[in-house]
């Protein structure tokens, strides 16, 4: 059997360890945890770089917000075209003529000045002085405008666009020809839409400028 000196003597070891009898609290020896380390770069080359690609890619954001302003019109008048493209819609015929008309003034700016002849004839533009603002425009010039704008992958000026032009004088017209008119000029008007160009043609914008100039 155990004395008490000797049961004692156990106690004190336990209480030493810990529950664990093998191991004294002496033996115990510390965890060292790693130094921490900054997630910012901290030399001045990795700044710089950081700097670079910050810079780029605010750039390229301001250039894609910029290019959404500047051509949102285009989404905007082709979500009204297409809501008149299954119901028949009585003078649609004007108001296609002026919601095209607006697309044009604000692609080009509604004051700027071009001379009629460079659209119906090009080889007396030189001798004939006829300047009018391209919101002006109408008739058979207003349609080789739009083709030429669009790079010729729109078909104004042919038979739909004379059509056009003539549902613009008359008074009453069979409902079913009218519709029929209506859904090409929507589909005309959105590959113009997609297609035009930011600026106008160089024959045009050099023609301009020469008649301000003169």
């Amino acid at each position: 059997m155990m004395t008490t000196d000797a049961l004692s003597r156990a106690n004190e070891q336990n209480d030493m360890a810990f529950g664990n009898p093998m191991m004294q609290l002496n033996e115990f020896v510390g965890i060292s945890f790693p130094e921490t380390e900054a997630f910012l770069p901290q030399t001045w080359g990795w700044w710089l770089v950081f700097g670079v690609i910050i810079a780029l890619v605010g750039h390229f954001c301001y250039r894609r917000i910029l290019h959404w302003y500047r051509n949102r019109y285009r989404k905007q008048t082709m979500n009204r075209l297409k809501a008149f493209q299954f119901e028949y819609v009585e003078g649609f015929s004007l108001l296609f003529l002026q919601e095209i008309k607006q697309a044009i003034a604000v692609a080009y700016g509604k004051s700027t000045t071009i001379e009629i002849s460079q659209l119906l004839q090009p080889q007396l533009a030189k001798q004939s002085l006829n300047i009018t603002t391209i919101a002006a425009i109408e008739g058979q010039a207003l349609l080789r405008l739009l083709d030429l704008t669009a790079e010729q992958r729109c078909a104004f000026n042919t038979g739909l666009g004379d059509a056009w032009l003539n549902s613009l004088l008359a008074k009453k017209s069979n409902q079913s020809d009218a519709l029929t008119l209506q859904q090409g000029l929507i589909e005309q008007g959105c590959i113009w839409l997609m297609h035009h160009s930011e600026d106008l043609p160089v024959n045009l914008q050099s023609l301009a400028l020469e008649r301000v100039d003169a």
